[in-house]
């Protein structure tokens, strides 16, 4: 079965679940009661965890689809290469938007040194942008994709065993903005910088490989047994993580956290990833009765993202958010928040994917021209 001119359904309901579940628990935690059993709940923090691994993952497997599918314009410095590069920064560009402090460049500027650790810091988007940029020149490079497959799991071995290391490292020659890729400060300066690229590029390293290696199978009919294999590699995964703690301690001494970089935490989220990628595959045609709504937002899923955090948590255009206008709530009216605001993104996503598919003219003037009077207020407003 060829990859080509396919839009594989299940892929797009990990990345739609995965947007509910941030929603759910970014709603979560902002607004019910923190002495709520949910909130203490280990299961619930644990899988609250899996969500930005993955947006890493699935934004890795994106790559791949696209590689396989125009593999001739990823060698090429062209139109569409550049045009994929500006894709990837505007990913970086929302990721910093969302920090800003203040809607005035130069009062940002000026800033203190706290307030642009919080501005500067990596978080998902900036991960995702580097590590899809360092994919696209790396290709250039390499050119060949088998060769190219080689060099992704040898730099993803790399970051993976590297990270207790480098995290712990100091960086003293790199500016802060560069600095916050490799390293997450300390929580109890307040400066944790949520994503660097070690170890969480991994992630999406990972799920670039994981769907080539699928793609290639399942060109052979061989689909169905990868996924078996992968949900059983999954399981192991997971266990080895959760019993390796000591092995890890002793290889890496002080250097050695087991929930922040460690082997161990990276094995027991992607263990987890590895068996729902494989699930979503064989359940997706149970999920067709309601895959419009979830694949929408899994299509949309960069305005999903920025929306939701928006309209929850606030931006620079001050503006009424739910944590101002609701005191904490009881897990009920929680809940009922969380719908709200699902069902809100979800009905901005369908209306923002219409527009792309009926006038992408317009929907690009509407992006672009949003983007662009943002910049000159922002660049000419004082304070």
């Amino acid at each position: 079965m060829s990859t080509k001119g396919k839009r594989f359904l299940f892929i797009d309901l990990f990345r739609g679940l995965a947007i509910i579940k941030m929603i759910e628990g970014h709603v979560f935690r902002a607004l019910l009661f923190p002495t709520s059993p949910f909130l203490k709940s280990s299961f619930v923090n644990f899988i609250d965890g899996l969500t930005g691994p993955i947006f890493l993952f699935i934004s890795g497997v994106s790559f791949s689809i696209v590689l396989k599918r125009h593999k001739e314009d990823f060698l090429k410095l062209n139109k569409k290469f550049f045009t994929r590069i500006q894709r990837i920064i505007f990913i970086i560009f929302v990721g910093y938007w969302l920090h800003l402090p203040f809607f005035s460049l130069r009062k940002t500027l000026s800033s203190n040194g706290d307030v642009m650790r919080e501005f500067l810091k990596a978080d998902i988007l900036q991960c995702i942008g580097v590590s899809l940029l360092l994919l696209q020149f790396l290709f250039l490079i390499f050119r060949k994709e088998s060769l190219f497959n080689w060099v992704v799991l040898t730099l993803s071995i790399l970051i993976l065993f590297s990270t207790p290391f480098v995290l712990n490292y100091d960086f003293p020659i790199f500016p802060l903005g560069i600095e916050s890729y490799f390293k997450q400060f300390p929580i109890s300066e307040g400066y944790l910088s949520p994503y660097p690229i070690f170890h969480w590029s991994a992630y999406l390293l990972f799920g670039y490989l994981t769907a080539s290696v699928f793609f290639s199978l399942n060109e052979k009919n061989k689909g169905k047994l990868f996924f078996i294999a992968l949900a059983i590699f999954g399981i192991t995964l997971y266990f080895m993580g959760s019993k390796t703690g000591n092995l890890f301690a002793s290889i890496y001494g002080n250097s050695f956290n087991f929930w922040y970089g460690s082997p161990n935490i990276f094995f027991m989220r992607l263990g987890p990833i590895f068996i729902i990628f494989s699930f979503l595959y064989f359940l997706e045609k149970a999920f067709i009765p309601i895959a419009g709504p979830i694949k929408t937002l899994g299509i949309e899923s960069l305005h999903a993202y920025w929306l939701h955090l928006v309209v929850l948590f606030g931006s620079v255009i001050r503006f009424p958010t739910l944590i101002k206008i609701f005191p904490k709530l009881s897990f009920l009216n929680t809940s009922l928040v969380f719908l709200g605001l699902t069902t809100f993104v979800y009905l901005t996503s369908y209306l923002w994917n219409k527009l792309k598919e009926k006038s992408p003219l317009l929907s690009k003037i509407v992006l672009r021209g949003s983007v662009a009077i943002f910049l000159i207020i922002f660049a000419i407003r004082k304070y």
